[in-house]
């Protein structure tokens, strides 16, 4: 982290330069501390902007709060009740370039005098939107997580308990048991008639891991693929066991994090696309 470097017993000059190198310090640490902290979103909400819609009246307002916004730590304006016309009001923040006249200086640059604006004091200013728009960075609606609900959710511990696979093509069953990413495999199937193995395509409907999975058998293989159908292949075996098979998936976290965006086409660099 950038500081200065003072040597005790020393006299030396206090720059302009000195304090921005200062100050460009505490910026760069608090945009690192943040960064490490966004999960996938790249423009969020930090705290407060807690959003009060009533769909009978057609009034919304906001808090005002914290968002993180390109790269920056900005404070957002609180928006008073304002009326909407449609069904899914959200609200918009836009960067607003602002000074504080009490920071405003006299200063001398190359020979000449005059007024400085030293105090930046930039804001998010909220407005209501309805529906599509073509240029939103980042948009909140009601619910929209914080950053504590934001990693509260995200190390929140998800477990399916077991669940049936329907779509299996041979007799038996297959389950499994998902927590967090880590599947663990249950059950076993034979051929319809003896004689037969089994062979081709087992099941459907499985978790999906991030790239094909290949388990091999007493006698072939098995590949789990990334549409979640298990299949056998060169394989003799009259009855196949799945109770030894636990792979991993992506880990998935439900509900929507009241963050919409245009410019971030995807459903975590800033939440849904508009």
């Amino acid at each position: 982290m950038k500081q200065l470097n003072f040597i005790p017993g020393s006299m030396t000059p206090l720059w302009a330069k000195d304090l921005k190198f200062m100050q460009d310090g505490t910026i760069e640490a608090f945009q690192a501390v943040l960064k490490g902290l966004e999960l996938g979103a790249e423009n969020y909400l930090v705290c407060g902007c807690s959003i009060t819609a009533n769909y009978n009246t057609h009034k919304i307002s906001m808090t005002s709060g914290w968002c993180f916004f390109q790269g920056e730590l900005l404070p957002v304006k609180a928006l008073p009740v304002t009326g909407f016309n449609g069904g899914s009001p959200r609200v918009k923040l836009t960067k607003v370039p602002a000074n504080n006249p009490d920071g405003d200086r006299q200063i001398t640059l190359a020979g000449q005098n005059g007024t400085a604006q030293i105090w930046q004091d930039c804001y998010l200013e909220p407005s209501v939107i309805v529906g599509e728009n073509n240029n939103v960075t980042l948009a909140l609606s009601e619910g929209a997580w914080t950053l504590a609900e934001r990693i509260s959710r995200m190390a929140m511990i998800t477990d399916t308990g077991i669940v049936q696979v329907d779509e299996v093509n041979f007799n038996g069953s297959i389950s499994y048991r998902k927590v967090c990413g880590t599947v663990q495999l249950f059950g076993s199937v034979m051929p319809d008639a003896s004689g037969m193995s089994v062979s081709g395509q087992i099941a459907a409907g499985l978790p999906r891991p991030t790239a094909s999975l290949r388990f091999p058998l007493s006698d072939g293989y098995m590949i789990l693929g990334t549409d979640g159908k298990l299949t056998a292949y060169n394989t003799k075996l009259s009855k196949v066991y799945l109770d030894n098979i636990v792979y991993l998936t992506t880990p998935t976290f439900g509900g929507n994090d009241g963050h919409y965006s245009t410019v971030n086409q995807n459903s975590t660099g800033g939440g849904a696309v508009l």
